[in-house]
């Protein structure tokens, strides 16, 4: 362990209404951010704006997550986690508004670039707070929890629709109501008490923070390429084995939901168990769960348990980062872990749709399932030469 590498054992009481409240508010946020997706799609489509202009505009999102992450440290160290997260959160429920009064492509871009850049810091933000209120011997759990509402809240959004519609003001107006009820509950969160050593400790850049824990990041990095592919292609993949498109719908559903119920039992597992040893599980099951996909694809009941544990393994992998994360840094370098995290994370969710697509326009769809494989694989890779690397050390000492 070097000097960078702060233990932390989390606060010695556990501040359950703050954890709530910042869990009630980014869970409602992504209520939010799961309804603008498809709503902001279906509007540009009935424009007639083209697939591909629709994809460059929802990639403004990632930019400003991009920007965001890399200004955000030095954004906290001077106003703190808990005014900028109002900011923030009055920002994003400004701008959501702006949609319908400046419809259009053109306006769009700029907008969705601002909407990026707000509701990005306070995602940031709010793994930073959920890790500095979390205790190390329940972080897992925590996390879990966190996560899981996380997922339905994204998963809830387009459900919205069913009952707005996606044409006029309903639609964006209960987007501005989840913004208000998330500024709500982080109103009743407190922001944690400093660690003063910590935060006096010097801190690292972003890009720096990669030597501290490369796997982490690739981790990330590797999660962003794998949901840009899952996402994107996946539905394309599975109505090639002969699903209609409501089944399929089934079950992308089916791996959203596994996403968000095997987080709590993910995270209590690595709370029980040594190191890291759930992550690299997760990772391993991530890596091989598409090589059963062609196999499972035509068979209806295997595939919907294949995908429930496969959502539920892979985004196990952003719970158990974000988890090893907080139990090695504090302070400073905590905040450039999150940041770095999310940059990692928006990286791979920019280029993975020009990558997957690439790879299918090379092998058809068969290399999907290899994409989705490969996307974590340089995880395993960089741990083993790592491994072997400090054994190496230790028997030359």
């Amino acid at each position: 362990m070097n000097g960078h590498d702060q233990l932390a054992s989390g606060p010695e009481q556990t501040d359950w209404r703050s954890i709530a409240a910042v869990t009630t508010g980014i869970s409602v946020l992504s209520v939010m951010m799961g309804l603008s997706h498809p709503l902001l799609a279906f509007n540009l489509n009935s424009q007639g704006v083209s697939p591909t202009m629709i994809g460059l505009n929802a990639a403004m999102l990632g930019l400003g997550l991009l920007i965001a992450g890399w200004a955000m440290p030095s954004v906290l160290s001077r106003f703190g986690l808990r005014s900028t997260a109002i900011v923030c959160i009055t920002l994003t429920t400004g701008i959501f508004v702006l949609y319908p009064v400046f419809p259009g492509l053109e306006s769009w871009f700029v907008i969705r670039f601002l909407h990026g850049l707000a509701s990005s810091g306070i995602f940031i933000i709010c793994d930073i707070w959920i890790n500095r209120l979390a205790p190390q011997r329940i972080r897992g759990r925590v996390l879990g929890a966190y996560a899981t509402v996380f997922a339905l809240g994204f998963a809830i959004g387009p459900a919205i629709l069913t009952l707005t519609g996606t044409e006029g003001w309903p639609p964006f107006l209960s987007g501005v109501a989840c913004g208000i009820v998330s500024l709500a509950g982080i109103l009743f969160a407190t922001e944690p008490a400093g660690d003063e050593e910590a935060q006096a400790a010097p801190g690292v850049s972003v890009l720096g923070f990669l030597r501290y824990a490369p796997s982490l990041l690739i981790a990330f990095l590797g999660f962003g390429l794998f949901e840009a592919g899952l996402l994107s292609l996946l539905p394309i993949y599975l109505l090639d084995f002969s699903h209609t498109e409501s089944a399929v719908a089934i079950l992308l559903a089916t791996l959203i939901l596994g996403s968000a119920l095997l987080q709590i039992p993910i995270g209590i597992l690595a709370d029980w168990l040594p190191g890291r040893t759930m992550f690299f599980i997760c990772v391993g099951l991530a890596v091989l769960a598409p090589v059963l996909l062609p196999v499972l694809a035509s068979d209806w009941y295997p595939l919907l348990v294949h995908l429930f544990l496969w959502g539920g393994f892979a985004f196990g992998i952003y719970t158990l980062a974000m988890k090893e994360l907080g139990d090695r840094f504090t302070g400073k370098m905590l905040i450039a872990g999150n940041a770095a995290f999310a940059m990692a994370w928006s990286l791979g969710n920019l280029i993975g749709p020009a990558i997957s697509g690439g790879m299918i326009a090379w092998t058809g769809l068969a290399g999907l399932p290899v994409f989705l494989g490969a996307a974590f694989l340089p995880v395993l890779v960089i741990a083993a030469v790592r491994s072997a690397s400090r054994r190496w050390r230790q028997s030359s000492e």
